[in-house]
């Protein structure tokens, strides 16, 4: 294993798994990859969020601002 590198176990739901096989092939990559990418993103937008920014998406002039409860 590589120095810095914690193996993990980890159980999904059915429905989880195939989101990361799902963004894994869309992107040529492995599910280890998915998983990295997806929390590394998660984490900057909490972050961002936590200093006052707002999450929008924007598309033909119609913006949408997401909201995480």
């Amino acid at each position: 294993m590589k120095k810095g590198v914690t193996r993990v176990t980890l159980d999904l739901e059915t429905d989880l798994y195939v989101l990361v096989v799902t963004a894994a092939k869309r992107e040529e990559s492995t599910k280890a990859w998915a998983i990295r990418r997806a929390l590394k993103l998660a984490d900057h937008i909490d972050e961002q969020m936590n200093a006052g920014w707002k999450l929008k998406l924007e598309k033909d002039g119609e913006t949408k601002e997401i909201v995480f409860l």
